[in-house]
């Protein structure tokens, strides 16, 4: 069975390097974990929406919250061009709040 990280180096989230989410999502690992976890973060790996997690085989802890943060969605024409950007609120879960799903046989 392959580590947690590396599940987590071959399967690298769309992050698109936002300082501000960054540093957003940062501070509340910061608070919640302390300070060494906030310098193991890394947003293109180890935090990662619900569903990224069930996909790679984790859930989320029971008890575990959700950190928030936003990502910003394009809504395009017909011709692909970007005519409008809004916010969207986003919840991820960092690495040390899950788990790996237990197979049922």
């Amino acid at each position: 069975m392959k580590s947690i990280n590396e599940v987590l180096e071959a399967s690298p989230t769309n992050y698109r390097n936002s300082p501000h989410t960054f540093a957003l999502v940062g501070d509340q690992i910061e608070k919640r974990f302390g300070p060494k976890a906030r310098k193991e973060y890394r947003a293109e790996s180890n935090c990662r929406t619900f569903a990224s997690w069930l996909h790679l085989g984790y859930a989320p802890m029971k008890g575990q919250r959700a950190l928030q943060s936003i990502t910003y969605v394009e809504k395009r024409d017909e011709a692909g061009n970007v005519i409008e950007t809004y916010p969207r609120k986003i919840s991820l879960f960092y690495v040390s709040q899950v788990a790996p799903i237990e197979k049922i046989s």
